[in-house]
């Protein structure tokens, strides 16, 4: 029953950060990171580890979502420390470049995101240049874009309906930090196209229609 109850405080938890709801999505995410601790007895270890590192980095990415980049990398080391995939950890470590992007540590930050792109070169650079476009920096603005070009050019074929969504949404947020809200538009619709229920693209464009970014 304590699993249940937590994968369903879970699904609560990322619906709320797909919707921009960050604070509830924290909440939420906090919660299940206690209740797995408290309830670890009824778990087989591999299958806590596996939920622990989860909860933490969706955590870390709202957090970094809501400017709390400090606490965000603690959740990001406790990720890391319960031995994700090469995936997860290329998700951990995008996040970690933009935790310490947003404390000021742009040189480290970049390390971080070159380690998450050698580690899966196509989810570390899609997630790396999502996160390059929450940075205040034209430089990342520019190297978020070279990031998604290079996936889009040398991994076309591997992509699935939801990377190409992802990337054409990269697209259309890099759009709006240039001020260019009808390219974004554009780009959107295209993520949209690609996969209609593309959470993150859905977003963007509510928030782009209520002038909201």
């Amino acid at each position: 029953m304590a699993t249940q109850e937590l994968n369903c405080l879970f699904k609560s938890a990322s619906q709320s950060a797909e919707s921009g709801e960050l604070q509830v999505a924290a909440q939420h995410y906090e919660r299940c990171l206690d209740m797995a601790r408290d309830s670890a007895v009824f778990w087989i270890p591999e299958e806590l580890a596996k939920f622990e590192r989860s909860a933490a980095i969706n955590l870390a990415q709202v957090l970094n979502r809501q400017e709390n980049f400090a606490k965000a990398l603690g959740r990001i080391e406790q990720a890391m420390a319960r031995s994700p995939t090469p995936v997860g950890l290329a998700i951990a470590l995008a996040a970690k470049g933009e935790a310490l992007c947003g404390l000021g540590k742009i040189n480290e930050g970049m390390e971080a995101f070159d380690e998450a792109i050698r580690t899966q070169p196509i989810v570390g650079a899609l997630n790396s240049a999502d996160s390059m476009t929450r940075v205040t920096s034209t430089y990342l603005l520019g190297q978020a874009q070279r990031l998604v070009d290079r996936v889009l050019t040398k991994y076309l074929d591997n992509l699935n309906q939801s990377l190409r969504a992802e990337a054409y949404t990269i697209y259309g947020k890099i759009a709006v930090k240039r001020g260019e809200e009808g390219i974004a538009q554009d780009w959107f619709e295209r993520a949209l196209a690609e996969q209609a229920e593309h959470s993150d693209a859905k977003l963007q464009m509510q928030l782009l229609k209520r002038g909201v970014q």
